[in-house]
């Protein structure tokens, strides 16, 4: 319930051009209605907050989530590359991290340039203000965006992940090579067989070694 104070009440406070100092009507108002006026007075002052204040907020809370979450990408694509987390979902969190990243830094970049372009008197305090903002805002995006701009596409990521499980292939020759110098050096008889087995023994090890190294 909310009702007009009677005429006896003065609050000390006087209407503005009044020769007789008439006193401004106050009000009651109950504890069910005074959670209401409240919040109506709350919304009223947010609807008057200057731009510059509310752009000023949004860009600390972007800041704020982009600090957050880049330790933890950094993190997956480190998994991501080592093979550590080498499966399609990893693939697919860590590309939606990246898009993610991407998306807030656009907004922030956005944000950054409609501060800027706030109207204000030239050579005020207000656009040194924005300058300095400005110019604040450009020094993160480059100081966070360059390691992100330096890492790999996810395709390659995504490759190199993929190749780290899977085992490479043998090489035919290699194999076939290492199999005809087992044959004759199990088929060498007398001195000069021997000969040729030690040296085609000799070539087997270097053949084994190389396909070892290969295949590493």
């Amino acid at each position: 319930m909310i009702e007009e104070v009677p005429d006896v009440i003065a609050y000390g406070v006087t209407l503005d051009g009044e020769k007789d100092n008439k006193y401004v009507k106050g009000v009651r108002i109950c504890r069910t209605c005074r959670a209401v006026v409240s919040k109506q007075q709350y919304n009223i002052e947010a609807a008057t907050i200057p731009a510059f204040s509310r752009i000023y907020q949004a860009l600390l809370r972007l800041e704020g989530q982009i600090e957050d979450d880049l330790p933890q990408f950094q993190e997956l694509v480190l998994n991501l590359k080592n093979g550590t987390h080498s499966n399609p979902s990893a693939t697919s969190t860590t590309a939606a991290a990246r898009k993610s990243l991407l998306d807030r830094f656009h907004e922030y970049d956005r944000l950054a340039k409609r501060l800027r372009a706030l109207p204000c008197q030239p050579g005020s305090s207000q656009e040194k203000v924005q300058i300095a903002v400005s110019t604040r805002a450009n020094v993160f995006l480059q100081k966070h965006m360059f390691p992100l701009q330096t890492l790999p596409k996810m395709k390659q990521l995504a490759k190199a992940a993929t190749d780290t499980r899977r085992p490479r292939p043998r090489d035919p020759a290699a194999v076939g090579t290492r199999s005809s110098l087992g044959a004759d050096a199990r088929r060498s008889p007398g001195s000069t067989q021997d000969r040729r087995r030690a040296n085609a023994q000799s070539n087997l090890t270097e053949i084994r070694n190389e396909i070892r190294r290969f295949m590493r």
